[in-house]
């Protein structure tokens, strides 16, 4: 019995160590992103990440800077295309300046997702923007490619993949951008999606990866 006992008890730390491990790799997998409304505009959302967001649980942690009530919403379908002023989805409440709240999204597939403000017309006034989310197959892609840089580090700019910021600068004048966003609501969402999703087309037509690389290059240039 002693000898039972004392197996009981040096197995309570093993169990423990075991579940404490686990919970650290489960954690570790948690996608959070920060959000910011009425920053750096009062109509405006500022997100710490937009792109290439993992399927499954997104936890976006909402905080309103501004000076005026705004309101957070994923919409629960991807985008047809359009931008729109509302939409099915998960919402926190309202929220008062200095207000704060988390909101917890499950993606079960990929694609272009729109965000934007519920209240009043705040989204038709440019409080909106869009969220990617890889498929699995483009996140298999993603980490074979991460996989191949490292094996290879000149392989992820041999190709010119590097943007010029100065030919960014003729871009986003051609195609029109600040027309309706701001170069910090532009910033980390700038890839192929754009072509896809924007409500109108562009004033010369569909961005050329070159011209997207450009694009990406002089806006995080001119951002902080």
């Amino acid at each position: 019995m002693r000898g039972l006992a004392a197996a009981l008890f040096l197995s309570v730390p093993l169990v423990m160590g075991v579940a404490q491990a686990t919970a650290r790799v489960g954690s570790s997998h948690a996608t959070v992103i920060a959000v910011t409304a009425g920053k750096p505009t009062e109509l405006a959302f500022t997100l710490s990440r937009r792109v290439g967001l993992p399927i499954g649980t997104v936890t976006f942690r909402v905080t309103n800077r501004g000076k005026a009530t705004h309101q957070f919403t994923v919409c629960a379908y991807p985008s047809s295309g359009a931008f729109g002023t509302a939409c099915t989805g998960k919402a926190t409440k309202p929220l008062e300046p200095g207000q704060s709240a988390t909101l917890t999204v499950t993606f079960k597939k990929g694609g272009s997702y729109e965000y934007l403000s519920g209240l009043g017309d705040q989204a038709l006034e440019g409080m909106r923007g869009i969220l990617t989310i890889k498929s699995a197959a483009v996140a298999k892609s993603s980490s074979a490619s991460a996989t191949a840089a490292v094996i290879n580090p000149t392989a992820a700019t041999s190709a010119g993949e590097t943007g010029d910021k100065v030919a960014g600068a003729t871009v986003i004048q051609s195609a029109g951008c600040l027309t309706c966003h701001t170069l910090v609501n532009l910033k980390g969402g700038v890839d192929q999606s754009l072509n896809s999703f924007h409500p109108e087309p562009f004033l010369h037509g569909p961005l050329t990866p070159k011209q997207l690389r450009d694009l990406a290059a002089y806006i995080d240039e001119s951002t902080p």
